[in-house]
């Protein structure tokens, strides 16, 4: 009896002794997870296509046909049949863009020296302006498709998936990240951002001076390769969260990174953000002393 009270003690400090070697062994492998990466224009000009396809074929479809009939009405009606051959040569071709050069090089000179009209220029304003009313038809096509393609693009922007990453800084540093969080609307940056932050670090509340700082949105692939809008939010706590949980993690980083499919909110050592992070993921400037500062707690 008495020789096995030893070894009934030391198995509690074994079990820490493996808990903390395991430990360190997490923070060693500790990875970052993905760096969303932003679309490309091509890409996303594709989606938008797409869900013009999805949302406005019928738009589409009336379009295309009334297109179809003004095609097959100016090749009935002699009257509105251009002044084209049956067969474009390669010489009228090169003839138009010779033209087209020069009018854009010497149109200035019209304005500037006295030029006489050619016998085939409107010797009227009425006539001047039946010519014109056909390049301003053409103009106000062009206005109207815009028009159209801006309010298509607006509606895909607001239908995409939104996704927030939140920064938490003291005195310049991070301490809270919990990035790519799935974020409802537009309205909640503010209230969102604070109680992800305040789950990550199960406090009830984050004091926070009001100078909030709110990047303008931008595209991101998801995980699953489809588009999504993401919000960047980064606040500055104030002094009075120092007994909270920052004296516990001096010279740590609460990190969570949702795009790894997990919800695990990890101590990093700010060193290790710097070295396995791209600068250009922070919303904000590293101090200087930040590495040496890491070193001397380590």
């Amino acid at each position: 009896m008495q020789a096995s009270s030893p070894s009934s003690e030391s198995s509690p400090l074994h079990a820490d002794q493996q808990t903390a070697t395991d430990k360190q062994r997490a923070e060693a492998v500790w990875e970052p997870g993905p760096n969303l990466k932003r679309p490309g224009w091509l890409r996303c000009k594709i989606s938008i296509l797409g869900y013009a396809l999805r949302h406005h074929f019928i738009e589409i479809a009336i379009m295309l046909l009334a297109l179809g009939l003004l095609v097959d009405l100016v090749l009935r009606w002699d009257e509105l049949r251009p002044p084209i051959q049956d067969q474009i040569s390669m010489q009228m071709v090169t003839g138009m863009i010779q033209d087209f050069f020069h009018l854009l090089v010497d149109s200035p000179a019209f304005f500037e020296k006295e030029i006489m009209a050619s016998s085939s220029s409107p010797s009227t304003w009425v006539s001047w302006w039946i010519n014109v009313q056909s390049l301003l038809g053409v103009g106000t096509l062009l206005v109207a498709l815009f028009v159209w393609y801006n309010h298509i693009r607006e509606e895909w922007t607001n239908s995409l998936p939104k996704r927030m990453s939140v920064f938490f800084l003291c005195e310049g540093r991070p301490a809270i990240i919990c990035r790519y969080v799935w974020l409802a609307g537009e309205g909640d940056l503010r209230a969102w951002g604070q109680q992800v932050a305040s789950q990550a670090v199960n406090v009830s509340r984050l004091l926070f001076y009001p100078n909030i700082k709110a990047d303008a949105p931008s595209f991101a692939v998801w995980i699953d390769k489809k588009i999504c809008r993401h919000y960047v939010v980064c606040f500055d706590l104030t002094s009075d969260n120092a007994f909270l949980f920052l004296k516990e993690y001096v010279g740590k980083c609460h990190y969570q990174n949702l795009a790894t499919g997990k919800n695990d909110v990890r101590p990093v050592k700010l060193s290790d953000l710097q070295r396995k992070i791209p600068a250009s993921a922070f919303p904000f400037e590293w101090p200087k002393d930040t590495c040496e500062s890491q070193n001397q707690t380590t």
